[in-house]
């Protein structure tokens, strides 16, 4: 776990990314007049969704990148062995794996389109 940790820390700074994930949920809600500071739950369950999509690209891109890495970058987590590519295959994974939940959800909660265009 804190080898994933000091990737995350490395490679997704999360600070970055809650904030991106977090401005578009905001400039989402204020497109249809909608108070972000009023929808809590919905405003915490997009960013929560962008944020798992992002990590999701992130790791994606780890893995098609791992042997051009290799060479133009070995000091990068997968290349350096940090990770192992088997685990990044796993994460991979299981990201997808949560997205689907998520998309289950988010219909379960009574946002069906939400859950569509999330699917």
């Amino acid at each position: 776990m804190a080898r994933w940790l000091k990737y995350v820390k490395e490679r997704f700074p999360l600070v970055t990314y809650l904030l991106l994930s977090g401005a578009m949920c905001w400039s989402g809600a204020s497109l249809f007049m909608v108070s972000p500071f009023s929808a809590h739950i919905q405003t915490t369950l997009s960013m929560l969704g962008i944020l798992l999509f992002f990590f999701e690209l992130r790791l994606m891109d780890e893995w098609k990148d791992f042997e051009k890495d290799k060479v133009a970058h070995p000091a990068r987590p997968l290349p350096r062995g940090l990770i192992q590519p088997r685990e990044v295959r796993i994460g991979i994974g299981t990201g997808i794996a949560l997205m689907l939940a998520f998309t289950v959800l988010l219909g379960v909660q009574g946002y069906p389109e939400a859950s569509a265009l999330y699917a």
